[in-house]
């Protein structure tokens, strides 16, 4: 928002300048244990960047939640060695990646994507996260999103 006085400008801003480069960015959201599925959180957010201009890869983690919002029944799961195009369909304006049991940030997707020249932003869809375990790649660059419900302060800290 440029021009705007500094308190005017919303809070998205930090998203909004890391999915303005020419690299492909990666972004893991994870649900608390009380909050609500991150799927349509993940949809609302993929609809923004595609509105933007971005070329935006969904991977679904948790096999059948984010297909079966888009309608669809991805029948090959994508492979470490693969490029992200190779087992992308298009699904809602998005390109949809399944990857049962994947890792959110996983560094293998952070290879392909950094290989890509068909994606801009890969969201992954990393299921719940609880006090004591996270299905992340802690290794790898990525923005975490957290989504976090009324009792999650803990679970959030952790």
């Amino acid at each position: 928002m440029q021009g705007q006085p500094a308190h005017t400008q919303h809070q998205a801003q930090g998203l909004q300048r890391m999915f303005s480069g020419h690299a492909a960015s990666l972004v893991s959201v994870l649900a608390g244990p009380s909050a609500p599925d991150s799927q349509a959180f993940m949809l609302s957010l993929a609809a923004g960047l595609s509105a933007r201009g971005q070329r935006v890869c969904l991977v679904e983690t948790m096999p059948g939640k984010l297909s079966d919002s888009l309608g669809c029944r991805p029948l090959m799961p994508w492979q470490p060695g693969r490029t992200l195009d190779e087992r992308k369909i298009n699904a809602g304006g998005f390109g949809l990646l399944h990857a049962p049991g994947c890792m959110a940030g996983d560094s293998a997707f952070a290879d392909a994507a950094a290989s890509s020249r068909n994606c801009d932003c890969v969201l992954f869809d990393g299921g719940r996260f609880s006090t004591t375990e996270v299905a992340l790649e802690p290794a790898t660059a990525q923005t975490l999103v957290l989504l976090l419900g009324e009792r999650d302060a803990e679970a959030g800290y952790a």
